[in-house]
């Protein structure tokens, strides 16, 4: 913008003496002027969202939207939230219900933080976590429990791993560090995609404790979230709510992990699943993971 300006008072200086071009040199004052006004509209755009350090605070980019932050982009989680901002509420009760102590939770792909806020409620204590910045901001907002403790971290099956986290600015919930070729093409081609550079931890590495369940959504690379925390579930067998739809391979994977560990399905809620260790073992029994991954 600077270079812009000192351009056009150079050229303004040229053309003020050459009558035949006075014309243009008009037109250049309109040109400069406009530039003028669109440089103060963005200053005062910048500094709504930036912080008192001159970064960018994403506290500053959220929308109040059915009792719930959301980042201001976010255009599908409202259409899947009730009236309170609940989202799969039956799921969570249903998981919920089988669940025998109400000491600790862990909500792995908080997001917003929809889950989070329930848990806070039901145990007395949270571990969310969430490594995307502007779902994490709405989360700290939505969830302003004591009890919650909030991690910027992608859970997988190693510690201290940097990753990219792809997401589409009108989903940013759907954000996964391992997107397939098809996803990447199709999610390039329908919509911009972003990149966000965030680090990994194994939940087995935190030595969580007291911990009765466990709610994993992380599009796809739920497998090595199990990868990442079976000590964790041999020793404190907590019920388990994983999404089992979407990327099916990698859904299928995770299935076969809980199910190696003596876990057992029981019930299916649509993209869900609720797993129990043998010590709440239902009737229902899986016998092919095609039984709750479609």
């Amino acid at each position: 913008m600077r270079a812009a300006r000192t351009f056009i008072r150079e050229l303004r200086s040229f053309l003020r003496s050459d009558k035949e071009r006075q014309e243009i040199a008009a037109r250049l004052r309109v040109w400069s002027d406009t530039l003028d006004t669109q440089c103060a509209y963005l200053t005062t755009q910048l500094q709504q969202v930036t912080d008192a350090n001159g970064g960018v605070d994403p506290s500053r980019l959220m929308k109040y939207e059915k009792a719930t932050w959301l980042p201001f982009k976010e255009a599908r989680m409202p259409l899947w939230m009730d009236d309170d901002g609940n989202y799969q509420l039956d799921t969570y009760r249903a998981a919920l219900e089988l669940t025998e102590h109400r000491r600790g939770a862990i909500d792995v792909g908080a997001n917003i933080g929809t889950h989070s806020r329930l848990m806070a409620r039901d145990f007395q204590r949270v571990h969310a976590f969430e490594p995307n910045h502007l779902c994490r901001a709405c989360l700290t907002r939505n969830v302003e429990a004591n009890n919650c403790v909030i991690y910027p971290f992608a859970v997988s099956d190693q510690t201290g791993q940097h990753k990219d986290l792809c997401f589409t600015p009108s989903a940013q919930g759907g954000g996964t560090t391992q997107p397939t070729e098809y996803e990447l093409e199709t999610w390039s081609q329908k919509y911009r995609l972003d990149r966000v550079a965030v680090e990994t931890v194994a939940l087995d590495d935190l030595d969580l404790e007291n911990i009765d369940l466990v709610k994993i959504d992380v599009q796809g690379d739920e497998a090595a979230v199990v990868k990442g925390m079976k000590r964790l579930l041999q020793l404190q067998r907590p019920v388990v709510l994983v999404e089992t739809g979407g990327t099916t391979t990698r859904s299928h994977d995770a299935v076969s992990l809980l199910t190696g560990m003596g876990y057992s399905l029981a019930k299916s809620c649509g993209i869900d699943a609720i797993f129990v260790p043998p010590s709440l073992d239902q009737p229902h029994t899986i016998r092919s993971v095609s039984d709750v991954a479609p």
